[in-house]
């Protein structure tokens, strides 16, 4: 009778733990999904504005290209004011650190899940690493820019708000470019170049991250009925 005690109480322990670790996976279960949620919404938003940036150093490339370039040198000041913007995706992963730190990815004992989770968020470390990387690259070049522009002009049509996007205007009179030297058009279409490619590449980046965050959200909510 003792040993049947002993055996079935260690079996109802059993069981209970069982029953707390799988609660415990739920629940980190359902925090990664509200991260993976918050970072979809993040993810759309950096795109759009990458997106418009993409557009406007299009437009810039086209008129530094122009015969007449003075004739459209207000535009050219208009889209220089966008070359600054650089919308940055950073993954929403407390959740990720707590499992890390606390050692509770164990709780996940679904293998396909577990990989499906480790290279999402190895894939947004890369991201992060790569436009780390890609900082001294898109410095705004002021030495040149001066050289080109009228700086205040630049500077009174550039003002903080909270979506730039919407408040930045054409400057009035068309000024006129300070200089249509060749080799510094060249300098500054070399950059613009750059900075299309550079944005480019991110875009190329945030789409394969927005595909791996929707496919471990699919995962998670078969795993877990996460509604």
């Amino acid at each position: 009778m003792l040993f049947l005690a002993v055996t079935l109480g260690f079996f109802v322990e059993n069981q209970r733990e069982h029953y707390v670790e799988h609660q415990r996976e739920y629940k980190y279960a359902q925090l990664l999904y509200n991260d993976l949620k918050t970072d979809t919404a993040r993810l759309r938003s950096v795109r759009t504005l990458k997106l418009l940036k993409a557009g406007k150093l299009d437009s810039l490339k086209s008129i530094l290209s122009s015969p007449d370039i003075q004739k459209q040198s207000a535009r050219a000041y208009y889209y220089t004011l966008f070359i600054n913007f650089n919308p940055r995706f950073l993954t929403q992963d407390v959740t990720m650190q707590q499992l890390r730190s606390s050692g509770s990815f164990r709780y996940f004992k679904n293998i396909e899940l577990y990989n499906t989770i480790s290279r999402y968020y190895k894939l947004c470390d890369a991201y992060i690493d790569r436009d780390a990387e890609m900082k001294d690259k898109t410095v705004y070049p002021d030495k040149l820019i001066s050289t080109l522009f009228d700086t205040r002009i630049l500077i009174d049509y550039f003002t903080i708000q909270p979506n730039n996007w919407n408040y930045l205007q054409v400057p009035k009179g068309n000024p006129s470019l300070l200089t249509t030297d060749k080799q510094m058009l060249n300098q500054y279409y070399l950059f613009i170049g750059n900075l299309k490619w550079i944005n480019g590449l991110s875009l190329i980046y945030l789409d394969n991250i927005e595909k791996s965050a929707n496919n471990l959200m699919g995962l998670l909510k078969k795993e877990y009925n996460i509604e």
